[in-house]
């Protein structure tokens, strides 16, 4: 039997509504734009197959979680070969508004990014996007999210310490990028899966707290850890606490 898999990975453009919550205000989104939340009424999009199928996540989020903060607090300790400690580079917590918001952007079916999915706390948030594809053998959730994570933050090997210093993007390195920003506080994420020309499909969307902006350092170099004023976590010793006053919107 011939099995094949493929995965791509998409980063986002640097810079149904959920309960109670306007996403249509003008003060949202950049001039020009609509939220994707103020474009969508929850439904699967007109792309997608009648197979279409919102995949529940609530058994993954640890796992998405937890590789983020492995990631970052290697990172931040200066244990990734060519890159300087992080000063003050936070643990990262689960955000259930970024997930829905982001679920939206799956349930298109197609791997592209949204033009907005700012929130009032999170006003310019980030995305990272994946697809995988297999067809003869199941397209397993848990491989489809670690590898998604893994090739994101592989990324690195294409970056360096003067897109930290000044961040740009020549070589696609924005996955990284926003995995180990100190602004990046909090992430969510929505997977669909659907058949679509005898190909078992997943798609993941995941927001982030804050985005990469060019020019502006993705993270602060110095001592790991050196100016976390809420102390360190007990698990991630080069990150900060979830206590830590940092602004995800200060840009």
């Amino acid at each position: 039997m011939k099995v094949q898999a493929t995965f791509l990975l998409i980063l986002a453009s640097v810079v149904i509504p959920t309960e109670g919550q306007n996403y249509c205000t003008s003060n949202l989104c950049p001039s020009g734009t609509t939220h994707i939340a103020c474009s969508s009424n929850g439904s699967f999009g007109s792309q997608c197959p009648a197979n279409a199928r919102t995949v529940n996540l609530s058994k993954m989020k640890a796992l998405i979680v937890k590789m983020h903060n492995v990631r970052r607090n290697r990172t931040a300790g200066g244990n990734l070969p060519g890159f300087q400690p992080a000063t003050r580079m936070r643990i990262l917590q689960w955000d259930n508004e970024l997930a829905k918001i982001a679920l939206l952007n799956a349930k298109r079916c197609f791997m592209a990014h949204d033009a907005c999915r700012n929130t009032p706390r999170f006003t310019h948030a980030g995305q990272n996007l994946a697809i995988s594809s297999t067809r003869g053998m199941p397209n397993r959730l848990r491989r489809h999210l670690i590898k998604a994570i893994q090739g994101w933050f592989l990324e690195y090997k294409d970056a360096d310490m003067d897109i930290i210093n000044s961040f740009r993007d020549p070589k696609t390195v924005g996955h990284f990028t926003l995995i180990v920003s100190d602004r990046v506080l909090k992430l969510g994420c929505g997977t669909v899966r659907f058949v679509k020309n005898g190909r078992n499909t997943l798609l993941t969307a995941c927001n982030y707290s804050s985005t990469n902006v060019f020019d502006k350092p993705v993270y602060k170099t110095g001592t790991a850890a050196s100016g976390c004023t809420s102390g360190t976590s007990p698990r991630y010793k080069n990150l900060c606490t979830v206590n830590e006053p940092l602004d995800p919107n200060a840009i």
